[in-house]
């Protein structure tokens, strides 16, 4: 019998938050949810209800249900919670990835930002670089292996910034590579 704890803490990433009309640097959590924590389906089905129609979340647990072979697939959030990771709480979620260690190369299979906070608002974001310091920290902690995106026309200088670059075995023009 497994015994689940919920939502495991990584590490922390480094934001922007807007304090007083200022933009000040603040460490988030970036934590590692399990799919089977009925506790975690619930945080991520309440998130994805939060962000509402501009949410693609839905299908992040089908992802994870239809993990690939020779796969270790992962379900990630940024959040504002600073403890009891055990129950994530949806109105700090700001942001999530669904992350796919391979054998030979990783892959990111899905990442959202919270809506409201995305690059496009501009200066009514409340939060800023999430996107960024997911990635980065993705690239940190899976440094050893080349990291694979297909990225939605609009992300593409989103992923140049990050230091993808245009994968030229795929002419999509959506493929985009990372060397580790």
């Amino acid at each position: 019998m497994k015994i689940l704890f919920g939502a495991r803490y990584i590490n922390s990433i480094p934001v922007l938050k807007k304090v007083e009309g200022n933009y000040k640097k603040q460490d988030i959590a970036f934590v590692e949810l399990d799919v089977n924590d009925i506790s975690d389906m619930t945080s991520l089905k309440k998130t994805t209800d939060r962000w509402g129609d501009e949410s693609y979340l839905s299908v992040a647990e089908d992802c994870m249900q239809q993990s690939p072979k020779n796969v270790k697939r992962h379900l990630y959030m940024a959040t504002a919670q600073s403890d009891s990771f055990e129950k994530l709480d949806e109105k700090k979620v700001l942001g999530a990835v669904v992350f796919d260690e391979g054998e030979c190369q990783n892959h990111i299979e899905l990442l959202q930002v919270e809506p409201c906070n995305l690059a496009s608002r501009g200066d009514n974001a409340t939060w800023k670089k999430v996107g960024g310091s997911m990635v980065r920290n993705l690239q940190a902690i899976f440094s050893n292996k080349p990291m694979t995106v297909f990225s939605a026309g609009d992300a593409i200088g989103f992923y140049r910034k990050t230091g993808f670059v245009e994968n030229e075995a795929n002419k999509s023009g959506l493929a985009y590579l990372w060397n580790a």
